[in-house]
């Protein structure tokens, strides 16, 4: 086996690219399911079934990468046990590295709006769409942006806790928690409690903090509203400087959606 840091971490990120798409999937067919039996609601109506695999892939890679070179350059003492002290850790260090990512992302989003050029050339594309989303918008966008808007943060993350408490786990759990909501926030869906089984950190975490937690709602009034609700995980900072907006469509099951439409057909 290849002890080369650089090769490593592009094996790593490779995988993660693959694994991403595969749980996005996932992710995409279970909420549908959901929908289709009547469990969840839906903000718009119909689904957008638009993959975007390839650029999916491309962004998942990339910001990706400097947290596993990072990891391998520095991964001497790194322990890969999940011991019961880890497990102690967990919840508390995921807090941190929220709050963490939350504040350089709320910093570097509205940068992605003001600056024309910016917005233009890389983010552009990612409001494409409006209010039909669904998971697989999460990265449809240029892999630039999720270098600078989501690679800092987890390259930041890595090294902060491979100085402090080197554990494979407290890097990792807390970046694929942020890639958990950061997917379901594009589902289009009104949130509900079965998301939570979609991660392992989900419900710790949503009995902690999730009142104050960004909603699938929040997030679809940005793309609706691209000057509003610009934060990663938490309202705190829209709601302090606000931009915080309140999405007031009201979410409707497929049935509803369903007896809508042959209303308007009626009409017609």
């Amino acid at each position: 086996m290849t002890t080369n840091p650089a090769l490593l971490a592009t094996y790593i990120s490779f995988g993660h690219g693959l694994f991403l798409l595969a749980y996005t999937e996932v992710v995409f067919q279970f909420t549908n399911l959901l929908f289709k039996n009547n469990v969840i609601k839906r903000y718009h109506y119909p689904i957008p079934t638009t993959r975007h695999l390839s650029v999916n892939f491309i962004n998942a890679v990339t910001f990706a990468f400097p947290s596993a070179l990072y990891f391998f350059y520095n991964c001497d003492n790194v322990s890969y046990h999940f011991s019961w002290e880890v497990l102690l850790l967990i919840i508390p260090v995921t807090l941190v590295y929220m709050v963490m990512h939350d504040a350089a992302f709320y910093v570097l989003h509205p940068l992605s709006h003001r600056v024309k050029p910016f917005y233009n050339y890389l983010h552009a594309s990612h409001h494409k769409a409006t209010k039909h989303t669904n998971v697989f918008d999460v990265a449809n966008t240029h892999w630039l942006e999720t270098l600078s808007q989501v690679g800092t943060g987890w390259l930041l993350w890595t090294a902060v806790v491979l100085a402090i408490y080197p554990n494979v786990w407290l890097v990792v759990l807390p970046q694929t928690f942020g890639s958990f909501t950061t997917v379901i926030g594009h589902c289009g869906f009104k949130g509900h409690r079965y998301f939570l089984l979609l991660h392992p950190l989900a419900i710790p975490i949503a009995f902690l903090v999730g009142k104050y937690m960004l909603t699938v709602g929040d997030h679809l009034a940005h793309h609706v509203y691209p000057n509003v609700n610009y934060g990663l995980f938490f309202q705190f900072w829209d709601r302090s400087f606000g931009t915080y907006r309140k999405y007031t469509v009201e979410p409707l099951l497929m049935s509803e959606w369903k007896q809508f439409e042959k209303g308007e057909e009626q009409e017609e």
